[in-house]
C-alpha cells in the first residue's frame, strides 16, 4: 500500500508523464516478428544479427521466402552481397535471358502463412510490407480474414 507521498508522486508523475512506462514491469510483453527475406545473403545476415542481439530467443523469426498473392516458385540473383533486394525479383522477371537468376525461392501466400503459423484469431498488432513495387499483391494474397486482423497497416505505393 503507498503511503501519500508515494501517492502525490504517482499523481504527478501522470499529470507529467500520462504515456511513461512503469519501470517496475517485470515480464516484457510478448510478441512475435515474422521477417520475410527472398534474397538468400540478406537471409543469413537477418539470422546473424538476430542470433547475435538474441532476438531469435525473443520471437523475431527469419523466414527465407518471397511473399505475393500465389503460392508458388520465384527467381533471384544469387548474391554475396546483402541490401541488393532491388536487383531481386523484378530484375529476375524483366530480363530476357534470366543470366544470374538462379536462386530459387518459395513464394508464400500471406493468408496461408497466416492460418497454418499465427494461432487463434487474434489481433495481428503491425503488417509492414516493403517488397519493392509488388506490395499489391501481398496484399491481395493477405485475404479479408487476415486484412480484418491488422491494426496498423504500412507498405510502399510506387
Amino acid at each position: 500500500m503507498e503511503d501519500g507521498n508515494a501517492q502525490r508522486w504517482r499523481a504527478w508523475q501522470l499529470r507529467m508523464c500520462p504515456f511513461s512506462v512503469d519501470m517496475h514491469i517485470i515480464e516484457p510483453r510478448k510478441g512475435v516478428v515474422h521477417c520475410f527475406e527472398p534474397v538468400p545473403s540478406t537471409v543469413k545476415k537477418l539470422k546473424e544479427l538476430s542470433k547475435d542481439l538474441g532476438y531469435d530467443k525473443k520471437g523475431f523469426k527469419v523466414i527465407h521466402a518471397a511473399v505475393d498473392k500465389e503460392p508458388g516458385t520465384a527467381f533471384f540473383k544469387l548474391s554475396d552481397v546483402s541490401g541488393l533486394e532491388n536487383h531481386g525479383l523484378d530484375l529476375c522477371l524483366n530480363q530476357k535471358t534470366k543470366k544470374g537468376c538462379d536462386q530459387e525461392v518459395e513464394v508464400l501466400m500471406l493468408a496461408n502463412y497466416v492460418k497454418e503459423n499465427i494461432p487463434g484469431d487474434g489481433p495481428i498488432h503491425i503488417l509492414q510490407i516493403d517488397v519493392e513495387g509488388y506490395d499489391n499483391n501481398v496484399l491481395l494474397g493477405a485475404k479479408k480474414e487476415v486484412l480484418e486482423r491488422v491494426e496498423y497497416l504500412e507498405f510502399e505505393y510506387n
